[in-house]
């Protein structure tokens, strides 16, 4: 991305299933079978994001799911990629409930994230502060 930079250019990168990469012989799918939780965390992947020239890493597993998955897609990406280079993804669901947009949204303002990725336009008004 410093080629891009050098011409003035943001440089920003969709990802999804980081805390999923393996140091095993590729399977498909296999970052994103199981649960976060589920995967022993490669340390090299989090060093490597955090000290890329990317601007931004737009996050996707937190798009979807329940909120608890959301929560912990939220701590992994908090903890590992700094703040200001982390992109939230949020995506207009009709299950949501309430009180899952004020979870939500409670988490990534004590996380300190100040960029929402939003996908599936239009907004729905739920989503409006």
């Amino acid at each position: 991305s410093d080629r891009f930079h050098a011409h003035g250019l943001t440089v920003s990168a969709a990802v999804q299933a980081m805390f999923g990469i393996e140091d095993v012989p590729y399977q498909p799918n296999q970052a994103c079978d199981r649960a976060p939780w589920e995967y022993k965390l490669d340390s090299r992947v989090s060093k490597l994001m955090a000290g890329s020239s990317i601007d931004r890493w737009l996050e996707m597993d937190t798009y979807y799911f329940t909120t608890a998955r959301f929560l912990n897609a939220l701590d992994y990406y908090t903890a590992k990629v700094p703040t200001d280079k982390l992109g939230v993804a949020m995506m207009n669901r009709p299950e949501l409930t309430p009180d899952d947009y004020s979870a939500r949204f409670h988490a990534i303002a004590n996380a300190h994230a100040n960029w929402i990725n939003m996908f599936m336009l239009p907004l729905d008004d739920a989503w409006e502060p």
